[in-house]
């Protein structure tokens, strides 16, 4: 592609349609998983389609392919705690080594989903921290483990003009939706 890029830039977007209608029925017959009793050749293909299609820049394939990467950082997070702190490192580091901003999203994301309090007030202090943008911030709150609702709120209590200093109102009253399933934000309220 660099070399088509370079020699007809006009066309590129086009070629680039053209491999991926090429290569999609092939792609959609093989699926992402796993087909009891297929060949060696065949599951190798499954991953040549995937890689192929996400490099030309096909949509569904980037689209499936972060869930399922984020479903890994999920069940990553799931399993960390305070005695197995491996997970939390693990994603921490991918985070602080992480080269794009979707890449650092990806993983803010998970981080809340661990069930262990202590890991999640971790994670909660993380995201005030000079490492995380104040506009990544709400990231860390999309998947806050059900375990972990009433920490998290009282971490926000504690914590409530910190966080309207840093944030503001809109971002402060994000945090109280994120953290409070509606029904109990009005039980609160009332």
């Amino acid at each position: 592609m660099e070399i088509a890029s370079d020699a007809i830039p006009a066309v590129v977007n086009e070629l680039k349609q053209f491999f991926i209608d090429l290569l999609l029925f092939s792609a959609e017959k093989s699926g992402w998983e796993s087909i009891s009793g297929e060949s060696h050749l065949n599951a190798l293909l499954r991953g040549e389609f995937s890689l192929a299609l996400a490099t030309f820049g096909h949509n569904k394939t980037h689209k499936e392919a972060i869930q399922r990467f984020q479903a890994a950082f999920i069940v990553v997070m799931l399993n960390a705690s305070t005695t197995d702190r491996n997970g939390i490192e693990s994603l921490l580091k991918l985070y602080r080594e992480a080269d794009t901003v979707q890449e650092k999203e990806l993983v803010l994301r998970c981080l809340a989903s661990c069930p262990d309090p202590n890991i999640l007030l971790e994670v909660l202090n993380f995201m005030l921290s000079d490492e995380v943008r104040d506009q990544d911030s709400i990231y860390v709150l999309f998947m806050i483990s059900s375990e972990g609702r009433e920490v998290a709120w009282r971490w926000l209590k504690e914590n409530w003009d910190l966080i309207f200093a840093k944030y503001g109102a809109m971002l402060t009253y994000y945090c109280i939706t994120k953290i409070l399933p509606l029904y109990s934000l009005f039980l609160y309220i009332m």
